[in-house]
């Protein structure tokens, strides 16, 4: 199995991060998270997509591979 990235924002890490204790037992699975109202200046998965651009890049373009982008 290929290494998976979520890139997935919620308002607030603390009430929103569905399975957050989980995610990190996950073999393989590499999760970028963000809480957008957890500090003064709001952070969207579309800051995260940015952020980690050129990982995601090369993910695409030179491992095929899918990216699987989630927010609420």
């Amino acid at each position: 199995m290929c290494p998976v990235h979520l890139l997935y924002g919620c308002r607030r890490l603390k009430q929103d991060y569905l399975f957050g204790d989980e995610w990190p037992n996950v073999e393989k699975f590499n999760v970028h998270v963000h809480g957008s109202r957890d500090q003064a200046e709001k952070v969207h998965v579309g800051d995260i997509l940015r952020r980690e651009g050129e990982l995601v890049r090369r993910l695409v373009c030179m491992e095929g591979a899918d990216v699987l982008v989630a927010g609420n």
